[in-house]
């Protein structure tokens, strides 16, 4: 064996096969309008807290990046952010107080950034909606 070279000809990386993609990344397109369409306009306080060193927390760390932006925090001026750091180990959570009392919880540890976005807007039609019906 010694001396022997072994070659792998028969052997392609199916990644060596791919061809870079064209176009718009239909995932990051999802994520920026649902960004788009988070509004604040129902949330009293944003309260996030979360871990530096815990392993999955950049969906976290985006949607901090969203909420801070300047045409979300124009849809209501009055509206609090608070950002906790504490070293706890403890999956990061946000928390956002809505004017009717009631209040969303979540642990995005294990959630993908668009899917938060997305559920946060459902929720915020949900509650849009009953405030409207109750105005009215």
């Amino acid at each position: 064996m010694a001396g022997k070279k072994i070659f792998f000809d028969n052997f392609v990386s199916k990644n060596a096969l791919t061809l870079p993609r064209k176009g718009r990344d239909p995932i990051l397109g999802d994520l920026y309008t649902n960004a788009r369409k988070l509004t604040l306009k129902r949330i009293v306080k944003v309260q996030a807290t979360f871990d530096p060193f815990y392993p999955n927390i950049a969906s976290f760390r985006e949607l901090l990046h969203f909420l801070h932006g300047k045409k979300i925090g124009r849809t209501n001026e009055e509206c609090f952010i608070k950002t906790n750091v504490v070293s706890n180990g403890n999956e990061p959570e946000i928390q956002f107080f809505l004017k009717n009392g009631k209040k969303l919880i979540y642990k995005t540890g294990l959630l993908r950034t668009i899917d938060i976005l997305y559920h946060l807007n459902d929720q915020l039609a949900k509650v849009e909606a009953e405030l409207a019906k109750s105005e009215i």
